[in-house]
Formats: structure tokens, C-alpha cells, sequence
């Protein structure tokens, strides 16, 4: 008996086109946001993203634009931290949407802050913050832009007794007794160049 070997009959291959998305389309960008606080960012097309619902990706930004944290951000835009950093690491430039996002409630403050500077009360206290060395009240224990002030150093330096001597100047005596003999310590101001 002879033994024949099964004939293998490749496959036929077929030019594939390029799968359409979940969106349908078959570009790179599902959609773009274009915004006057970070100009246009461009969400990635892709199968199973979360950013494919624009409203998630809206609230996220949303949450931004008014300093949240990242898990009150996921937490608002109903994603998980895990598929945020997941985003982040297919869209580096969101970075620099979120901190732009984050600077808009500090230009919120400063318009608010500026606009009433016509109150006397207003006035003087945003001039004590910005003006200290003409208009504060207070008094700082520290230097200029917070530097230390100069230190002094005291070095106390043991009392020393005047000796008296006897009539006939051969021997000294101390006397103890009489406070005013005793010096005051000395105190030295530190050298500025040591």
C-alpha cells in the first residue's frame, strides 16, 4: 500500500480594505474640539475609546476648566482613572489642554479681583499684595523676597575677676564677693566676609 500524502491547498489571499471604525469613518480623528482656552485638539478614531462619546471628553474638560482634580475630573466625565491614563498615553497634547483648562478659574479671579479695584477696600488690599514695601501694615521678619535677615552670632565669654593688688603689689587676690568686679560678657557681631 502506498501512502499518499493530503494535498494542502492554500488559502487564497484577498486584499483587505481598511476596517471601518466604530464611528464609521476611516480616518485617524474621530472629531475635533476647538476651544478659545487651548485652541483644537483632535480626538483619535479608534474601535472601542471612551472619547468616542464627545460628551465624556466635554465634561472632562469641563471639570478642568474649573481646577478638579483628576479622579473629581473621571469622576464627572463618568470614565475610570485607569481609562484616563489609558487617553493620556494615545493623546500627549491633552496635557497641555488640562493645564490650560486648570489656569482659567486663577484668570476668572484676577478679572474679578481687577474689576473691583474702584472699592478703597479692594484697592488697598490688593496694593499691600503687590506692593508690600509700600503698603503693608505689617511688619516682616524676613528679608527682601523672603531671604533670612543677617544673623547675629553671641558668643558669651566666661566672667572674668579683677584682681586686686595688695599694697605692696606682690600678691593677687580675688575677691569674689564684689559683684562689680565682674565684666559684663562680651558679645561679638559676626563678620559679614567669614
Amino acid at each position: 500500500m502506498e501512502k499518499t500524502e493530503p494535498k494542502i491547498t492554500p488559502i487564497p489571499t484577498v486584499e483587505k480594505k481598511p476596517e471601518e471604525r466604530q464611528t464609521g469613518k476611516e480616518t485617524i480623528y474621530a472629531y475635533e474640539i476647538n476651544d478659545k482656552a487651548f485652541g483644537i485638539f483632535k480626538a483619535l478614531n479608534t474601535a472601542n475609546g471612551w472619547w468616542l462619546d464627545r460628551i465624556k471628553l466635554d465634561n472632562l474638560i469641563s471639570a478642568y476648566k474649573i481646577d478638579c482634580t483628576d479622579e473629581e475630573a473621571c469622576a464627572y466625565a463618568g470614565i475610570s482613572l485607569a481609562q484616563y491614563k489609558y487617553f493620556k498615553e494615545l493623546h500627549p497634547e491633552f496635557s497641555d489642554v488640562k493645564s490650560a483648562c486648570k489656569q482659567l478659574p486663577f484668570l476668572k479671579a484676577r478679572k474679578t479681583i481687577n474689576e473691583g479695584l474702584n472699592e478703597v477696600e479692594n484697592a488697598r488690599w490688593y496694593m499691600e499684595r503687590k506692593k508690600k514695601s509700600e503698603f503693608s501694615a505689617r511688619t516682616e521678619l524676613s528679608g527682601p523676597e523672603g531671604e533670612g535677615l543677617n544673623p547675629i552670632e553671641i558668643t558669651i565669654v566666661e566672667p572674668k575677676i579683677k584682681a586686686k593688688e595688695e599694697e605692696n603689689g606682690d600678691s593677687i587676690k580675688e575677691d569674689k564677693s564684689n559683684s562689680s568686679i565682674l565684666k559684663e560678657p562680651e558679645v561679638k557681631e559676626k563678620d559679614k566676609s567669614e
